[in-house]
């Protein structure tokens, strides 16, 4: 019989129990599996999806292809996926071929290759993934690392931080970090006369906040006055008690955008108004992000994981089109990294990832080398910089699906063997 062998795991996750992003790979082999249609394999994905299947969102199919590069290709419940770079994906897939998982396992004792290279169906053409050595002093720890572009963003200060352009309102209604202050006090004859904004129609609360958060953002950090300890917490259906804190700086390239925030605290506490905001693309088209991802961010407060990985910087990455809060999302790397390298002067920094599983993501920015070993067409061929993003995979178990469940001529007799 000749099955499609699967594997799942945990990209960026160093244990196979509720850390990382989970991901699933089926390994076809061309010779064997050739009468596998596209139409079977979104049958695959729909039903490997339908129990919830871990949490994975999309599955990976591979394909070993005599003489040329693995084929890949990525399903959700939908159909096939076109957007680039799913390198959780990747990586994955990467794993499930060094373990020997479908056709074409290594034999034992032997070592298998530590370059893989896929050609995809979306873009970039082609993706090559290392797998990688690191060494920890008590143990060496690998990692599958993944050549990406550097995507420079350009800064957007004044339309982040002014709650009033349409930026930063459409930001302050949806995207928002509940701190421990309360608004300044202004002066009445500072305060001036109030100015209509699109939120006074929808509650004098609202309209007052948002004008205090102007307030806020244009104070001194020194002249802010703490919250007393027994005001509540930011309760959306009254406007929050507790004022929200702007970001301090934006970046937007065409695949995140970037929102840099004074601590960690504030990532860890921030909400995102998912229906808010879809339905405020709906209403106003004009104040579309168009970008992949929303990315806050804010220096580690320790340096230190909770499991003591290093980390230079903190992340939550958000949906660019519905809101919905991701999983470890190593793509964004490919804006981060000069948006932190630029601050830091660092070339090699540590992101943690702090969506409800986790994830460590290791990144390093530098001159471009050329081409990646094995890489024929270098598609991230950057005349600058070039971005290497690398993350640790652990497998979480093994599966098959039958042959006669994809092939009709696999028939089975009484005994269950093949025919």
């Amino acid at each position: 019989m000749n099955p499609i062998r699967f594997l799942q795991v945990n990209s960026y996750g160093s244990s196979p129990w509720g850390k990382g992003c989970p991901a699933v790979c089926m390994h076809l082999e061309q010779a064997v599996h050739h009468n596998v249609t596209d139409a079977q394999k979104l049958q695959m994905a729909q039903e490997y999806l339908a129990g919830g299947a871990g949490g994975c969102k999309e599955v990976a199919f591979i394909t070993l292809r005599a003489g040329k590069n693995f084929h890949f290709q990525v399903f959700d419940a939908t159909g096939e996926l076109k957007m680039p770079l799913h390198e959780r994906s990747i990586i994955a897939a990467a794993h499930t071929i060094y373990r020997g998982v479908g056709p074409n396992a290594a034999a034992p004792g032997s070592k298998p290759k530590p370059v893989m290279i896929f050609d995809t169906t979306a873009g970039p053409a082609t993706m090559v993934v290392k797998r990688v050595a690191v060494d920890l002093g008590s143990r060496m720890l690998h990692r599958y690392e993944i050549k990406l572009p550097c995507l420079r963003g350009r800064k957007i200060l004044e339309p982040v931080t002014n709650p009033e352009s349409p930026l930063g309102a459409y930001l302050f209604e949806c995207l928002y970090s509940v701190g421990k202050f309360n608004p300044p006090v202004v002066a009445k004859d500072d305060a001036g006369p109030k100015k209509t904004n699109r939120f006074a129609a929808r509650s004098e609360i609202r309209a007052e906040n948002t004008l205090a958060f102007k307030g806020l953002a244009n104070k001194a950090a020194s002249k802010v006055v703490e919250a007393n300890s027994g005001n509540k917490t930011d309760d959306r259906d009254d406007g929050p008690v507790e004022i929200p804190f702007l970001p301090t700086e934006g970046s937007k390239s065409n695949h995140a955008l970037v929102l840099l925030y004074a601590s960690e605290e504030a990532i860890r506490k921030m909400k995102f108004d998912c229906d808010r905001y879809v339905k405020e693309v709906e209403a106003n088209p004009s104040t579309k992000l168009n970008v992949g991802y929303i990315v806050a961010t804010a220096p580690s407060k320790s340096g230190k994981t909770d499991e003591g990985e290093d980390c230079t910087f903190v992340t939550r990455v958000f949906d660019g089109s519905t809101g919905e809060e991701q999983e470890a999302t190593g793509s964004v790397m490919s804006t981060l990294m000069p948006f932190w390298n630029e601050k830091l002067q660092e070339p090699k920094l540590f992101n943690w990832q702090l969506s409800p599983r986790k994830a460590h993501i290791v990144a390093e920015i530098g001159p471009n080398q050329g081409k990646v070993a094995g890489d024929p067409d270098d598609e991230f061929n950057d005349a600058k910089d070039q971005v290497l993003m690398s993350g640790v995979v652990t497998a979480c178990w093994e599966g098959m699906i039958p042959e006669e469940l994809f092939n009709p001529e696999a028939v089975l007799d009484q005994k269950g063997r093949r025919g």
